[in-house]
């Protein structure tokens, strides 16, 4: 691998990580085509650690304020404003607990195939799409957005903690998925990008530990400075992309991205098959 495909594929990457296009789906279409099969998935997670690192700092005062309460809490210190907080830790606990197991259960099941990959991006177009029709139908029967408590979050918990798991298939984007999931049980906007991207965190650092031990075959394959160079494009690139998606999240936008994932499906179907 050269500094330049490995720079191609961390601005990839960070792109794909956190607009709802798929950065699994799009890193694997794309080592087809610069014939880099041979590099392994070890050399992935290490670019989404770059993408993670983004995350924490972009979420660092939520993450306190998290821990705040939880501290509260267990110092039986806690009040009414601690209530959504609470409920975010147990959805990201619940979430987390699902992607684990799934993670576990499909680590060496994962499809491999471009084509396969091309349908799925399709898949998220579809679910994007269907996140504008839930907004419309709504608004003709509207009625209040949930608020994160208990009760909401272990709802919340397991309705994106199976929308992750699903989303470790290449070509399903996982923030694509997670937020359509929480939009669905009638989370706000805002709280659903919140909570799509503090699940992640505990869902990158757990694929990472997975992996650890072939580190050894990523070196091997890949010289640290080409890896360094990949990571610092995925890191600024992931920046970027996940101020950008925020706003169009909060702003109802979501679904734009549709308009590129189900003709690239497309396309992808009919290149690969």
């Amino acid at each position: 691998m050269t500094f330049l495909q490995s720079i191609l594929l961390g601005i990839f990457q960070g792109v794909a990580e956190f607009l709802p296009i798929s950065s699994s789906g799009h890193l694997l279409i794309l080592k087809n085509l610069m014939n880099l099969e041979e590099v392994p998935m070890s050399y992935d997670i290490m670019l989404h650690v770059a993408t993670l690192i983004v995350v924490v700092g972009v979420f660092f005062k939520k993450i306190t304020a998290l821990f705040r309460s939880l501290f509260r809490w267990i110092a039986r210190k806690n009040d009414e404003s601690d209530k959504k907080n609470l409920g975010m830790i147990i959805a990201v606990l619940i979430a987390t607990f699902i992607t684990g197991c799934a993670g576990i259960l499909l680590k060496d099941h994962l499809p491999e195939s471009p084509l396969t990959v091309s349908c799925l991006l399709l898949v998220t177009g579809v679910i994007l799409s269907s996140t504008k029709i839930v907004e419309i139908y709504r608004k003709k029967r509207p009625r209040q957005t949930q608020s994160f408590d208990v009760k909401s979050g272990i709802v919340v918990g397991f309705t994106v903690g199976i929308a992750q798991s699903i989303g470790v298939l290449p070509g399903i984007s996982r923030s694509g998925i997670t937020v359509s999931s929480a939009l669905f049980v009638n989370t706000d906007k805002k709280d659903a990008g919140d909570i799509s991207f503090l699940i992640s965190i505990p869902a990158i650092v757990g694929a990472m530990l997975l992996d650890i031990g072939k580190i050894d075959s990523l070196f091997a394959a890949v010289s640290p400075a080409v890896l360094f160079s990949g990571m610092t494009a995925a890191g600024i690139a992931g920046l970027i992309s996940l101020v950008l998606l925020l706003k169009l999240i909060r702003s109802g936008q979501f679904y734009y991205f549709a308009f590129y994932l189900i003709p690239a499906g497309i396309a992808g179907i009919v290149y690969f098959s």
